[in-house]
């Protein structure tokens, strides 16, 4: 692993600190460190199944915009600049999010989610989105699932029955 202050090329095995201390000293630029998730991204003969979105022009505006915030000494966290892939889990603004099921099939938002606006604010790069299993729910099993799916679904149908849902659950005593 190459010290932040000594790195040249952009290391993808290095930890996002790492990479954001690299950028803070300038020896590495956010645009090549994006480029390089890029190609090792396109030359995965498995990438399809990894990225269920690969936001790739988003990736480099984003990139262009931290590399000259960091130019300029404007840098808004040590993780600007840094690139960062979500799970089809979190709402992206602009870009589909399905959860990994055919019950939200073509769902674009029009917001990030709050996680996302935050990471957004300290500048962090939106590299696409991960395939996950559906809703997220993999390795549960059917009496634990049951529930989450029906408190997932209703959350999605009904915002703010949230709280109502969960209480009735918790009364129910479901078996674990």
């Amino acid at each position: 692993m190459q010290r932040p202050d000594t790195m040249t090329t952009p290391n993808l095995s290095s930890s996002a600190i790492e990479l954001g201390w690299a950028i803070e000293k300038q020896t590495i630029n956010p645009v090549e460190l994006v480029e390089a998730c890029i190609e090792s991204v396109e030359n995965n003969r498995i990438a399809k199944t990894i990225y269920s979105v690969f936001a790739k022009d988003r990736a480099l505006n984003e990139a262009k915009e931290a590399s000259i915030r960091a130019k300029n000494g404007q840098r808004l966290s040590l993780l600007d600049g840094v690139p960062i892939s979500w799970k089809d889990l979190f709402d992206t603004e602009g870009i589909p999010t399905e959860g990994g099921t055919k019950f939200l099939a073509g769902r674009v938002p029009k917001a990030d989610a709050e996680v996302v606006r935050r990471c957004a604010n300290a500048g962090l790069v939106c590299l696409g989105k991960t395939h996950l299993s559906e809703l997220a729910f993999s390795g549960l099993d059917l009496t634990l699932s049951l529930p989450l799916l029906l408190v997932s679904m209703m959350t999605m149908l009904f915002p703010g029955v949230l709280h109502q849902v969960q209480r009735h659950l918790l009364l129910l005593k479901w078996p674990r």
